[in-house]
């Protein structure tokens, strides 16, 4: 299959009027993206990062992408290589859990990447399954102020979606990273970042579990970055 820009699953990512309605007066729609094993998504190239390829699961949408060891789901760009960051925008993923900068009822935060709205008040809330999942060569900054896609974006996910056996390699940002939420991830390989590995802020509150890294020597940024807001950060770099 090939993702021709941004491809929004769902209508969550509007303003919400009520916890079922948008802004606008449509209702919110729930819809479940199943991916089969073995599929290939190969993003297009754009010239303009605001129609970058991404898929983009919005809140009260779900994916169900579950590939096996033998037969991965791959996410990557057009050309038939592995090698080269930057090539497609990325995959995210917006949920009803829990972001510190949540002050509404029902919460609408702006959600970074192009998103749109983002975020709520369920712990528990569930975007789907990523299992035996690949995204390879990708990642966009959108401009200079940090407003960027990375290879796995996970806004405000809750914890009843399941992340297991993922690998990120060759992307021009951060590998994953989770803007609050309650997400857990097990089994993640990042490979070649030319930002950070793993990167969370927001408020996230969450577990991960056997996590390998292999930091880009031509990159700029870190193995790990973990922060609040952006006011403050603790970072760790293999020597």
């Amino acid at each position: 299959y090939e993702l021709d820009g941004r491809v929004n699953i769902g209508n969550g990512n509007c303003l919400l009027a009520s916890a079922t309605t948008c802004d606008n007066g449509d209702a919110l729609v729930n819809v479940t993206l199943t991916i089969e094993p073995g599929v290939n998504i190969r993003g297009l190239p754009s010239d303009d990062p605001l129609s970058a390829a991404v898929l983009h699961i919005t809140r009260g949408s779900m994916i169900n992408a579950i590939g096996t060891r033998a037969a991965p789901i791959i996410f990557s760009s057009s050309d038939p290589d592995f090698s080269t960051p930057g090539e497609w925008g990325g995959v995210q993923i917006s949920g009803f859990a829990p972001h510190n900068a949540c002050d509404t009822d029902p919460c609408n935060v702006d959600g970074e990447g192009e998103a749109g709205f983002i975020g709520g008040n369920n712990p528990a809330a569930n975007s789907g399954v990523m299992r035996y999942v690949v995204l390879a060569e990708n990642g966009v900054a959108i401009n200079s102020d940090g407003d960027e896609i990375n290879g796995l974006s996970l806004n405000a996910v809750g914890s009843g979606t399941e992340f297991d056996f993922i690998q990120i390699h060759e992307t021009s940002d951060d590998g994953v990273e989770f803007y609050g939420g309650t997400a857990n991830m097990k089994h993640l390989v990042v490979s070649n970042a030319n930002d950070d590995s793993v990167d969370w802020d927001e408020g996230y509150q969450g577990n991960l579990q056997y996590v390998l890294v292999r930091q880009s020597g031509d990159g700029s940024g870190e193995a790990f970055e973990m922060d609040t807001e952006g006011s403050l950060a603790w970072l760790s770099k293999p020597t």
